[in-house]
């Protein structure tokens, strides 16, 4: 019984990191931005929001960082196009690297 709660939390726990390390598809590219969220509450409201955005496959929003990594298809999508939606959601953005 014990192993079983092991594997089940092993995969659980490896499944959660394979995020952004799933196979890289040609469109697919990442960008960072630096934006200017001070709270749990930023966060969440940038997640909830920007995870819907047309070509967006993956996001990491680091708080204690200040930046919001967007994987997406470039093809659905771009940087500008990603930049305005978080700065309809009143937050300051500015691209630091595009991948």
């Amino acid at each position: 019984m014990n192993t079983i709660k092991f594997s089940i939390a092993a995969i659980l726990l490896f499944s959660s990191t394979l995020t952004f390390a799933k196979i890289k598809n040609d469109n697919d590219t990442i960008v960072c931005f630096k934006v200017s969220m001070d709270c749990m509450s930023c966060k969440q409201k940038i997640e909830k929001n920007i995870a819907y955005e047309k070509g967006v496959k993956a996001l990491d929003v680091n708080l204690s960082d200040k930046t919001v990594k967007v994987k997406y298809n470039k093809l659905k999508n771009s940087p500008e196009m990603l930049k305005h939606a978080i700065e309809k959601l009143k937050y300051e953005v500015k691209i630091i690297t595009e991948i």
